[in-house]
């Protein structure tokens, strides 16, 4: 009997090494839910990523700086998996130039709540739920 397919979701999908998991993921036969910022980015990478690896795709459009979607966006993903996420790897980041940081308070305040404590958020919603189930992975990608 063939087993179902195990499901990683990849929140920060377009960035550049994102991409690459995809692919990698794809090719191994993973089912894989990509979460971003950018619908139609996401959607063109998913249905190249079924061409490719042959694999369930789906997306969710997910702003991770929007704290108060957190919650909704992880009840999503685990109905989109089927109540059976395998894997998360979060790839998503704000990168400004240092010239536009050092002359904008405002902006490196984001920076900092984008590239970690939505990170935190995050990782608290999938360590809980991976523990529960006792398998599973984490991978968290990010810029210094």
């Amino acid at each position: 009997m063939r087993r179902k397919p195990r499901c990683v979701l990849i929140v920060g999908a377009t960035s550049g090494i994102a991409r690459a998991l995809a692919r990698e993921f794809a090719q191994h036969q993973y089912s894989l839910l990509l979460a971003g910022r950018d619908a139609e980015e996401l959607q063109m990478q998913a249905a190249d990523l079924r061409v490719r690896g042959r694999s369930r795709v789906e997306t969710i459009v997910f702003d991770a700086a929007d704290y108060d979607a957190h919650e909704p966006f992880w009840n999503e993903c685990l109905q989109a998996c089927d109540g059976d996420l395998y894997g998360v790897v979060l790839c998503h980041g704000l990168m400004p130039s240092q010239e536009v940081l050092q002359n904008d308070l405002a902006l490196a305040r984001t920076m900092v709540e984008v590239n970690y404590t939505s990170y935190v958020a995050l990782l608290n919603l999938a360590g809980e739920y991976l523990e529960t189930r006792r398998r599973g992975f984490v991978a968290a990608i990010g810029s210094v």
